[in-house]
Order: structure tokens, then C-alpha cells, then sequence
């Protein structure tokens, strides 16, 4: 769990704290209920929480039914990192009165350490409404909602918070730094960065944003320069450690590794940071075939970031979806559904995640015809805006017209094609036919326990809720299969499908073979897709910056006896 302390309050009078503070002897009997108040909050800022906790007993339990006291209750058990306790005495002081802004902040951000960011950006709309020149209250905010993918608002949000004085503001322009990176413009990312440096020097975030950009663009010369700043300015900067590790710049006798690995075992990192460093060790040790030291730190990464995610109301939507999609799409809805009549034929890539579809985006966007615009979740919001159970033909018109728009942006040289590899779109395939009947769709399947083995050791960024544990993953599998049965039922020889471990085999030929279905004709350059140098902010930015190689095949053989303890289904898939 996060140690970020809450908020205190700066309402509070100084004169009445020192009083009560330093009279040791005082009797709490003669202490009025807002002194008693005022004197546990003085005990908190100091870090006595032992005091905290004697004056918060004294309170009488007539006085239970006063905001103050439970905010105060909260605030105490906010700091003792009780944070279930800490959530219920905020919502009862909010219950009281909805004006306390220190609690909605405050609850804001437990919500915030427990990745529950739809409940955090509710709490700060709300606390803005109250207090609508807060910079700090607009920064959480936009963060919160860049967490939840709704980058638009949250540009706007950040924005605000830019209007207010002071403009020298850190933390605004790492904000926008992260924006910039997810709009791939990643010259303007490093101009917000530097801007962050520039304000404050030393910060390590700003470093370790530096470092993702230079990754992204493929100088992972540059990017390991700036990962190991962040981490000289900030040894438990697990995120930077984890990408190092990525890139293969680490070994286990490294002293950034043994360091990181003894803070983790001493219990000396957040339950997200040991998150993310787990990943990291694992990512180590799986180089150097120390195949039982990886699978038990990514079982430990795994299990805490299910248990974080479990205090969520986790998002089953993908599931509930495929079986809505299957209800609303048939063949009489099809036969009377008005298509768009946009002459536009864009390249849609689907498929479970870390199966090759970034593989495949790289060599169809190694040609000179076309864009490679990387992961978008503009189909996803374009789709989450229909009614479907009455979907028209102007939500059709309109929805196809806005991702033209939107992905024009991603395409400076006007390139007649453009590729949008976002692999969770096999859900919306039925959608993207109607507002685009002559689009290109490529699945991309994979070995199931590859597929599983591979998502089961990448910690994503958001979203995948159910990639922490072997039969979550095979449950979404199945799901997958059911929904891409059913689309190539409904559109026959429209959608290509491609089996990886078959594709890599032979690459020349399988290359020119989905060229022809994407009507492109064959280039060179596409069987060296490695030399793209295109922005890819996925997880396998490393790997598709080097020459094919198959030892990804069959990996799930080397950690066989751990899948089979924690994995019911195991036997199925290998059969399969």
C-alpha cells in the first residue's frame, strides 16, 4: 500500500496546538471536543501517533455524530495506513457534511493506492466544485483521469492547474509530459520534461519520463542513461528498474539489482513498488535461466497486484461484452443496418494480448504506404457512446467520421493506410465492419500457454485486471475464441488469421502474404521490420527492435511444473 501521507489541514491554529503539545501533564478531561480535535491533528503532523491515538480514546461516544471527529478518525487511521478503517471515517464525516474538502481529497487518495481511479476522479470533481482554484486538487485530478485512459480531460484538467499561480509547477509538466507521450508526440514530450527539470532539477520522475521517451524512439543508449539517473536520485524507483531490466541492462550481480532485490526482501518498498520491482527481478533471472528465483518473485508481483486490484469493484466488462456483441450482432441485424459510405480502408490488428500483434503492426507498418498509429482506444470510445439497442445509421455516419478525424492526427505525411494495432478491438469487430466495410481485419492468435505465460509476466500499465492469475487469463482466452468464432461465421474470408508460431517459421513468405490481403504491394522493408523506427509504447518495444527469433516458442516448457500448480486448466491447452 501506498505511504503517502493524507492532507492536513492548514485551517488549523497553530497558538491551540503548541498549547496542548506542550503541556504534557494536561489532564484530557478538561480538554474541550475541538481542542481534543485540534490536539490529535497537531499529534499526527508531528508523527506521534501513539498520542494521536490516547486523545482520539478520550473522545465520548456522544460526540460520534460530529463530522470533525470522524474526520479527525479517519485522518488518524489514514496515517496508521488502516486504510479500510480510514475509508468508512471519511465517508461518515462526509455523510455529516459534504463541504469537507480535506476528506474527499483525502479519500481521493486512498482510492488513488488502491488503482481505483474511477471512484478517485469522482472525489476530486467534487472537492473542485468546492474549492475551484486548488492547483494540487486539478493535478490529482488530471491524474486520475489520465489513469482512467480519458487523456482529453485530463489535458484539460492539467491545463487549469497551469492557469493558477504559482506557473512553476513540477508535476503540471510531467503531466503533460505523460500526455504528449500517449499522443506519440514524443519532441514535445521532452520539451515538458526538460520544463519539469528546469523547476526542479533533481526530480526523478522528470528522468524517468526522459528515459520512456528515449525507449520509445529506440535509443536505449539514451533511455539506460536517464533510467539510471532516475535511479541514482531515487534508488526505489521500480519503474525505472523494471524497464532496465527490460532492455536487458541488468544482470544479477549488477549493484542497482542486488540493491533493488534487498530493499524487496527487507520489506522496504510499497506493495506497488514491490509490484513493479518483482516484475523486474523475474525479468532477470527468466535472462539468466533461473527459472525458479523468476517464476516465484512473478508470483509474488502477480498475487499482490490481484489483491490490490481485488478491493475494486474488478472490470468484468470484457466478459459481459463478448456476450452482448453476440446478442446484438447477427444476421438480420447486419441485413438492415445502413454501413458507412466513407471510402476509407484503415488496418485494424486484434488478437489477446502479447500473442504478435505488435509484430505483426511493425511489418505492415514498415511499408512506405502506410502508418503505423500503435495502440488507440479510439474504437473503444467511439463504441461506448452507441445505445445498442438502437445503434443508427447516423451513430454509424458520426461515429466512422470521428475516427477519421482523430486518427488523421496521427498520420503528419497523409499515408493512404494507417494501422491500428489495439488488440482488444476483436471485441468491436462487428462495429468497425459497419462504419468501415472495406477495413483490413488481422487476428493474431498464439500457443494458448505461450500467450498465457506471457501476459501472466508483463505488468501492465492499466486495464487487464484479469492477467495476475493463469485461470483468469484462460477465461478471457476462451471468451476471445467464442467472439472470433463468431465474426469470421458473420464475415466470412474477411477477416485474416494469423497463427504466430506458423507465421515466424517462414517470414518471407507469410510477409507477403498478408501484404497481398492488405492490397500492398511487397517491400524489403518489411522483412526488416526492426529497423522501424516508429514510436511503439507497448510492451514489446524492446523485443521488435530485434531481428526475429523463435526462442519465445514453447518458453511455457521452462517454468511447466510451476503453471501446473497454480493452473487448473493447464492440461486443456496442451492438448489444444
Amino acid at each position: 500500500m501506498t505511504k503517502e501521507r493524507p492532507f492536513l489541514s492548514k485551517s488549523i491554529p497553530k497558538i491551540s496546538l503548541n498549547k496542548h503539545i506542550n503541556n504534557s501533564t494536561i489532564k484530557l478531561d478538561n480538554v474541550s471536543l475541538d481542542d481534543k480535535i485540534l490536539l490529535i491533528n497537531g499529534y499526527i503532523k508531528e508523527g506521534n501517533l501513539d498520542s494521536a491515538f490516547n486523545v482520539l480514546n478520550s473522545v465520548e461516544d456522544k460526540y460520534h455524530n460530529y463530522d470533525k471527529y470522524w474526520q479527525v478518525h479517519a485522518l488518524y487511521h489514514h496515517n496508521s495506513l488502516d486504510l479500510d478503517t480510514a475509508i468508512e471515517s471519511y465517508k461518515k464525516a462526509l455523510a455529516l457534511n459534504n463541504n469537507l474538502v480535506d476528506s474527499l481529497f483525502n479519500l481521493a487518495m486512498i482510492y488513488d493506492s488502491q488503482l481505483n481511479y474511477e471512484e478517485s476522479s469522482k472525489l476530486y470533481k467534487e472537492a473542485l466544485d468546492l474549492r475551484p482554484n486548488n492547483k494540487q486538487l486539478w493535478l490529482k485530478f488530471s491524474t486520475s483521469l489520465f489513469e482512467l485512459g480519458k487523456y482529453e480531460l485530463s489535458e484539460k484538467a492539467v491545463k487549469n492547474a497551469l492557469l493558477l499561480e504559482p506557473i512553476d509547477e513540477p508535476m503540471a509538466y510531467l503531466i503533460m509530459t505523460a500526455l504528449n507521450i500517449v499522443k506519440g508526440e514524443l519532441s514535445l514530450a521532452k520539451e515538458t520534461a526538460n520544463k519539469s527539470i528546469s523547476y526542479e532539477a533533481n526530480n526523478p520522475e522528470a528522468y524517468a519520463c526522459l528515459g520512456d521517451i528515449y525507449s520509445y524512439e529506440s535509443n536505449f543508449v539514451e533511455a539506460e542513461k536517464y533510467f539510471r539517473k532516475t535511479l541514482e536520485l531515487n534508488p526505489k524507483h521500480t519503474q525505472s528498474f523494471k524497464s532496465l531490466t527490460k532492455m536487458n541492462c541488468l544482470s544479477s550481480s549488477d549493484i542497482t539489482f542486488v540493491n533493488m532485490l534487498t530493499n524487496f526482501e527487507n520489506n522496504n518498498l510499497s506493495d506497488t513498488q514491490k509490484i513493479s520491482a518483482g516484475f523486474g527481478i523475474s525479468n532477470v533471472f527468466d535472462l539468466e535461466k533461473n527459472y525458479d528465483n523468476a517464476f516465484n518473485y512473478l508470483k509474488i508481483s502477480n498475487k499482490l497486484k490481484k489483491d490490490l486490484l481485488s478491493k475494486n469493484d474488478l472490470d468484468k466488462k470484457m466478459i459481459n461484452n463478448i456476450d452482448d456483441m453476440i446478442e446484438v450482432f447477427n444476421h438480420s441485424f447486419l441485413q438492415y443496418s445502413n454501413k458507412s459510405n466513407l471510402k476509407y480502408e484503415p488496418i485494424f490488428i486484434v488478437g489477446m494480448p502479447r500473442s504478435g500483434t505488435t509484430l505483426i503492426s511493425q511489418i505492415i507498418s514498415s511499408h512506405s504506404k502506410v502508418c503505423g498509429c500503435d495502440e488507440l482506444t479510439y474504437i473503444h470510445d467511439i463504441v461506448s457512446d452507441f445505445n445498442q439497442s438502437n445503434i443508427t445509421t447516423k451513430d454509424i455516419t458520426n461515429g466512422a467520421l470521428r475516427y477519421v478525424d482523430k486518427i488523421s492526427k496521427k498520420n503528419p505525411l497523409d499515408l493512404k493506410i494507417t494501422v491500428d494495432k489495439m488488440p482488444q478491438n476483436y471485441l468491436y469487430i462487428g462495429y468497425i465492419k459497419l462504419m468501415f466495410p472495406n477495413s483490413k481485419i488481422i487476428n493474431v492468435n498464439r500457443n494458448p500457454i505461450d500467450n498465457f505465460l506471457s501476459i501472466y509476466q508483463t505488468h501492465f500499465v492499466s486495464g487487464h485486471s484479469y492477467s495476475y492469475d493463469f485461470n483468469d487469463i484462460a477465461n478471457v482466452y476462451d471468451k476471445y475464441l467464442i467472439i472470433l468464432e463468431y465474426w469470421n461465421k458473420l464475415f466470412p474470408n474477411e477477416i485474416y488469421n494469423i497463427y504466430y508460431e506458423d507465421f515466424i517459421n517462414d517470414l518471407k513468405k507469410n510477409t507477403n502474404q498478408l501484404l497481398g490481403f492488405c492490397d500492398l504491394s511487397v517491400e524489403n522493408s518489411c522483412y526488416e521490420f526492426h529497423n522501424n523506427k516508429s514510436h511503439v509504447q507497448t510492451n514489446s518495444f524492446y523485443q521488435v527492435r530485434q531481428k526475429l527469433y523463435s526462442s519465445s516458442v514453447n518458453k511455457w516448457k521452462n517454468y511447466e511444473k510451476f503453471i501446473k500448480e497454480d493452473f487448473k486448466g493447464y492440461q486443456k491447452y496442451i492438448n489444444d
